[in-house]
């Protein structure tokens, strides 16, 4: 079986790892929350505040059949920040 790279990571590393993740995440679904009418917007809270898996993955299905895009492109831009901020 092939090895996951997150799996050769180091603790630290790993954490960070998933701290990206959620951030890119985090931005994703702002961009999505804010792209909605206010009827979506309440939908959306009401999942979230149940964490009904089931729920979440069809509203998403439902709202961002693009989320693989929309996934890299923050994922570039969250880069680019970080480049820049390593430049300074």
């Amino acid at each position: 079986m092939k090895n996951s790279i997150l799996e050769n990571l180091s603790p630290e590393q790993s954490a960070l790892s998933t701290r990206i993740f959620d951030l890119i995440l985090g931005r994703v679904l702002k961009r999505v929350y804010l792209s909605l009418e206010e009827e979506d917007k309440k939908e959306m809270e009401e999942i979230f505040i149940s964490q009904n898996e089931k729920e979440k993955e069809i509203f998403f299905k439902k709202h961002l059949p693009n989320f693989k895009s929309i996934f890299k492109n923050e994922a570039k831009k969250l880069e680019e920040e970080i480049k820049k901020e390593m430049g300074q």
